[in-house]
């Protein structure tokens, strides 16, 4: 196989076309300042390179150099690919590139790695062994056919879970199914044959999952070595941001990538590798020498970021682990701002402080949104969630529910999906079972029906009118054949390529969205009305985001339009409020004023409750607080307390081990800082406690117990 393209890379010659008139705007010299070793590696010539950067070394500044410098005398746009972990830092990339070398960043290839296998398997479909038009299930979409595999599997019910399913496929398919990945998958035969029906499925369906898009890309390119040759051919240049956290399948695809040209140019720091849980491993970038032996090493240690205190405490946190390359990590900044470790009689005496503090700080002029809050788990939000609005300060939640995935945004997507891809199952289950008195049993008899249709999931639904309770006269009968005429409609408009943001506003309409939305609105009740504004809002924002120009329209315009969601999983950033976030969350993030909290042992690291905890988990655990610390631009609060509630006990903790190594000398223990408040405990039915507004509902029950603003609330 081979790309049907001309020298161009598929664009025309770059010396007549129009298009390329950027080639006359690079310019001559660079115009950013460079310290020498990032200079070394904007220079660096062909072969493969490390470049190991240190938090707040300025990387993103020195790829986007190297890249304009590629282009000023080396490549053209189209030999040049850039891997990413995030859509923002990809966006981040191409607007810096744009900046300096206008109209050049169309023609580049500046993507994550999920977004540059999609593209490749829409390319060449035989990679992943499906046919043209596949579409994508979500994690929720995955999640929901393996629970209706489960809940169908008889006895097996009993032996395996949804969650386990999920754990083991997604770990199993990053680890290529290595030889020893089925320890602990408990009962191996039950999970083989639920493995087994949900691939069978997917299949079927024409649909790949998430996890689907690395592992079959990676097979398929060792399965077709001239697909893998045109894909050598075509990326001459090759480089990687934060290579740290490549899984096994990840660098297995840079590997056959750049076996041609060998012009691979990784980024990276195993000091920030934090994302083991996830499959990568840390081992890729200390053993990169090792499997190439001429690479050239390139140290940026200098921290642009952060002030001389913050980095000194990073440096001195870090220095503890052994899987790591020594290097010395320096600022020329000032000292600003001493490390503070302040001590709190619990949790919510800690929240209290903390939300106190950030509001004196937003009245004293600093930005709120320059405030960020860490945890090393969600379950640490609720506290602060409830502090923050006692002191009616703003926070986001980084980690909230997704965009995408919020009921009538995934709904459209869902009737988009079946309209493209005909066979999709999942996704036509999702229409039809949300469609009005459609009820499980109808579901169930029309899915038995739609797995064998040769035609697609909802081409004939007729003889759902033989069963009882659906006759044509019936009241489901009708909704049955409204559904019906919507699906049927949907295809003429896409047929007549109606534009996106037209079909997605005729959805709305079509499928009873926009009616169910105003009766709620026009309801007495108060909470009701105000999910409806929510839902009006959000209405609004997708509608506005659907392209509505003449590329964009047709099958494939809402194929381009999907693929963008499914890539589009970064924070949602809305600025202007305190952020909240886990440690995990923050990453490549960064904020004037950072709190880490609950620096005990047990929650960072918080493997100490299991025996005999790894020295691999104690160093990942220790990386998580290197890149929890240098977060912070200026000041930096490292908070703890002696007591800690675990399984409806009060344990009694020591400070974090990562807290001491920051400290230069580990101040005296300080008392808990103003007394506490006189705390009850409120003791209330589990029935009680669901509420959408966790933090609101906790400060109405303390003011109506007459407790103060901070309460113990435990549910029996």
């Amino acid at each position: 196989m081979s790309f049907d393209q001309n020298p161009w890379g598929g664009f025309d010659d770059p010396f007549t076309d129009p298009d390329w008139d950027y080639l006359d705007q690079v310019p001559a010299e660079p115009e950013v300042r460079l310290n020498p070793q990032q200079q070394r590696a904007v220079d660096h010539d062909e072969g493969p390179a490390l470049v190991v950067a240190g938090a707040g070394s300025g990387k993103t500044k020195t790829l986007v150099a190297r890249v304009v410098e590629l282009l000023r005398h080396r490549a053209l746009p189209t030999e040049i690919l850039c891997v990413t972990f995030t859509r923002k830092a990809a966006k981040e990339m191409s607007h810096r590139i744009s900046e300096q070398a206008p109209g050049s960043s169309k023609h580049l290839t500046i993507s994550t790695f999920h977004s540059l296998c999609l593209s490749m398997a829409r390319d060449t479909p035989h990679l992943v062994g499906r046919e043209e038009g596949f579409t994508v299930w979500d994690d929720k979409t995955s999640s929901r056919e393996l629970r209706r595999i489960v809940r169908e599997s008889g006895s097996k019910k009993k032996e395996v879970t949804v969650g386990q399913l999920v754990s083991i496929l997604s770990d199993s398919k990053q680890k290529f199914f290595r030889e020893g990945c089925e320890q602990g998958w408990g009962s191996v035969e039950a999970v083989r044959d639920c493995l087994a029906e949900y691939e069978a499925l997917k299949k079927a369906a024409n649909a790949l999952d998430f996890d689907d898009l690395l592992y079959l890309v990676s097979r398929g390119l060792d399965r077709f070595p001239d697909t893998a040759r045109a894909y050598q051919e075509k990326w001459v240049w090759v480089m990687v941001d934060e290579y740290q956290d490549t899984n096994p399948v990840q660098e297995h695809i840079l590997s056959v990538v750049t076996a041609h040209h060998r012009n691979l140019m990784v980024v990276g720091d195993e000091d920030q590798a934090i994302y083991g849980f996830r499959g990568a491993e840390v081992d890729h970038i200390l053993t990169f020498t090792e499997r190439y032996p001429d690479a050239v090493v390139i140290e940026l240690g200098q921290n642009y970021r952060s002030s001389d205190s913050v980095v000194g405490a990073a440096a001195r946190l870090i220095s503890h682990n052994e899987l790591r390359r020594p290097k010395r990590i320096w600022t020329e900044s000032e000292k600003g701002w001493d490390v503070e470790y302040p001590c709190f009689r619990d949790s919510f005496h800690e929240a209290d402080y903390i939300a106190r503090t950030i509001k004196a700080s937003i009245e004293a002029g600093y930005a709120p949104e320059e405030h960020a809050v860490l945890v090393r788990m969600r379950r640490q939000l609720h506290c602060l969630q409830l502090a923050l609005s006692q002191q009616e300060v703003a926070y986001d939640t980084v980690g909230s529910v997704d965009f995408w995935q919020r009921s009538d945004v995934k709904l459209i997507l869902s009737w988009l999906k079946v309209t493209l891809n005909v066979f999709d199952l999942a996704s036509a289950s999702e229409v039809f079972s949300r469609w009005p008195r459609i009820g499980a049993a109808t579901v169930a008899r029309w899915r038995k029906s739609a797995g064998n249709n040769d035609k697609g999931a909802l081409a004939s639904m007729t003889f759902l009118h033989g069963h009882p309770g659906c006759g044509i006269e019936t009241m489901r009968g009708k909704s049955i054949t409204k559904f019906r005429e919507v699906h049927a409609e949907l295809q003429d408009r896409v047929r007549q390529a109606h534009p996106v943001r037209d079909l997605v506003t005729w959805l709305y309409a079509s499928t009873g969205i926009d009616a169910e939305i105003a009766t709620a609105k026009d309801s007495n009740v108060r909470k009701e009305a105000e999910e409806a504004q929510a839902r009006i809002e959000l209405r609004h924002s997708f509608i506005a985001m659907c392209p509505d120009d003449e590329p964009h329209n047709g099958h494939d315009g809402i194929s381009s339009f999907l693929d963008s969601a499914i890539n589009d999983r970064g924070v949602d950033e809305k600025g202007n409020a305190v952020v909240l976030s886990t440690i995990h969350g923050s990453k490549g993030l960064e904020w004037d004023h950072v709190w880490v909290v609950g620096m005990v042992e047990g929650i960072i690291p918080s493997c100490v409750f299991r025996e005999d905890p790894s020295r691999k988990e104690i160093e990942e655990e220790r990386r998580l607080a290197y890149v929890a610390v240098t977060r912070s631009r200026k000041r930096l609060v490292l908070s703890r307390y002696p007591v800690m509630a675990k399984n409806g006990e009060n344990l009694f903790v020591k400070p974090s081990r990562y807290l001491v190594e920051t400290a230069e000398k580990m101040p005296e223990p300080d008392p808990p800082l103003h007394p506490a408040p006189s705390q009850k405990v409120i003791t209330i039915a589990k029935g009680q406690s669901r509420d959408r507004n966790l933090p609101k509902w906790r400060s109405r029950l303390c003011r109506a117990r007459d407790l103060p603003k901070i309460g113990v609330i435990t549910i029996e």
